[in-house]
């Protein structure tokens, strides 16, 4: 009887090396908006370095920091929920690279690859959502 081949784990290393027209490698200087509040939300946000908030504005102009977040951290995901426009804004706290993920180019993959969802794992019995 023929065995069934393993398919290879998702590997986000390998994926997030690889930039192409819908993966981009972008670079922010301290302070340096990576979306405000209002822009269209057409991409997925992965942080390879440094460290991001995300600000929510008041119609007062008060402003709340609503996470703080570092290596390794998705943001922007509400696009993926048909959230047109963004909620709050991204603005890098250190200096910080960062891989825009176009919205397409994410939901293929995670069609494809259902354990690269942000805050899930893949271990040997299947996917662990966080």
């Amino acid at each position: 009887m023929a065995r069934k081949a393993r398919r290879a784990l998702f590997d986000p290393d390998v994926f997030l090396a690889s930039v192409t027209r819908d993966r981009t490698k972008l670079e922010y200087r301290s302070e340096g908006v990576i979306f405000s509040q209002g822009d269209a939300a057409d991409s997925i946000f992965y942080i390879l370095r440094g460290k991001i908030k995300i600000v929510v504005t008041s119609k007062q102009g008060r402003e709340a920091v609503v996470a703080l977040l570092g290596e390794g951290d998705f943001f922007g995901e509400g696009c993926l929920i048909a959230q047109p426009l963004r909620l709050a804004t991204a603005v890098s706290m250190t200096n910080a690279t960062v891989m825009r993920v176009k919205k397409a180019e994410m939901v293929r993959l995670l069609h494809a690859e259902p354990e690269a969802a942000p805050g899930s794992r893949a271990t040997s019995e299947g996917i662990i959502l966080s």
